[in-house]
């Protein structure tokens, strides 16, 4: 897929890419957006900022936001809203939107890669509380 963080980009200040798992992410967006009740599953779990892939951060974020209004999550709702923003190209293009929905076969129950990518995103927590004690 075509929105994947560069492998450069991912270095941390050691040379070593943080713990994350593109594949889970790209499962959960996947079900988010081929089925509203997708996002019901995991919107309990996840926060935006828990996503390592920029891309994903900004498409769940929309979807939160949407669900917050009470308004249905499917793509042509996020499309509509990342469009008024100026962001879908932010979050690779209607392109690598489709493609997630394409790629990613539905998955019996999408919870454990929700918490997947919450366990990863507080290994990453850690580790970076770890470096600024270190560099203090």
């Amino acid at each position: 897929m075509n929105a994947r963080p560069k492998a450069e980009k991912l270095k941390s200040s050691a040379g070593r890419v943080p713990p994350h798992d593109l594949d889970a992410e790209q499962v959960v967006m996947g079900e988010c957006l081929m089925s509203p009740a997708g996002f019901d599953e995991v919107g309990d779990i996840l926060k935006p900022e828990h996503f390592f892939n920029d891309a994903h951060t900004v498409l769940f974020a929309v979807m939160v936001e949407l669900a917050g209004e009470g308004v249905t999550i499917e793509y042509p709702t996020i499309a509509a809203r990342l469009r008024d923003r100026d962001q879908m190209q932010r979050v690779g293009g209607a392109g690598y939107i489709g493609q997630i929905v394409h790629d990613v076969r539905a998955v019996a129950d999408v919870r454990p890669y929700a918490e997947r990518i919450r366990t990863l995103w507080q290994v990453r927590q850690t580790i970076n509380a770890a470096r600024r004690i270190a560099s203090e």
